[in-house]
């Protein structure tokens, strides 16, 4: 996931950054933000990854089976483990709009996935049909990588807290609430307790499939 930082900006700075061949948009852009009294904004910084690309990865169809027990095409094994990592990851933060297009690109050579436009997670609450839409996408999966949920394991509320806390505006407008902590925590040990079911069916080399 391409890596992202809070940052606040006032019109001044923005202006002047403008690509030569957008400087038409400047006026439209200016108008549709909600600027502070103080003429400046809340936004945030995002590494851009140069020639991204649609290769069709919102229909599952294409790929759902390399994460159970289907053969996988050589070369995608990295790809595999990417949208086995995003099937967990969405399922955590409560991200219910991965497949609504352009939010699951790859690179040129199509053997990675790129997670972007995440700005649809940690709803409280989440819909019961939301959540259950991810559930499946949970329970569809049965190939995942050791080192995302040993990392899982090592989460705790403590560690989230921490980390939340170095955002410049966590005491004036902290990024989640005390709900939505819990919630990440609840949907954490689902993930958990799901794999090791899977663990202790199907054994752990099956099942911790990725690097």
């Amino acid at each position: 996931m391409p890596p992202a930082v809070y940052r606040r900006a006032t019109w001044n700075e923005i202006r002047h950054r403008f690509h030569e061949d957008r400087l038409d948009r400047r006026s439209s852009v200016r108008r549709a933000v909600l600027w502070d009294e103080d003429g400046s904004a809340p936004g945030v910084a995002i590494y851009w990854i140069k020639g991204l690309r649609s290769a069709g990865l919102e229909d599952k169809a294409k790929w759902q089976g390399w994460l159970q027990d289907g053969e996988i095409p050589k070369g995608k094994a990295p790809l595999a483990r990417d949208l086995s990592t995003m099937v967990v990851f969405d399922f955590l933060i409560g991200n219910w709009d991965r497949f609504s297009g352009g939010n699951l690109p790859t690179n040129a050579g199509q053997h990675r996935a790129f997670l972007r436009d995440n700005d649809r997670a940690f709803s409280t609450p989440l819909l019961s049909r939301r959540y259950d839409k991810l559930l499946d996408g949970l329970t569809g999966t049965q190939r995942f990588s050791e080192a995302v949920v040993r990392h899982l394991v090592s989460l705790d509320e403590a560690s989230i807290r921490t980390e939340l806390a170095r955002d410049p505006s966590h005491e004036a407008d902290p990024l989640l609430s005390d709900d939505q902590i819990a919630d990440v925590m609840d949907r954490r040990a689902t993930i958990l307790s799901y794999i090791a079911a899977l663990i202790e069916e199907r054994g752990e080399d099956d099942v911790l499939f990725f690097p």
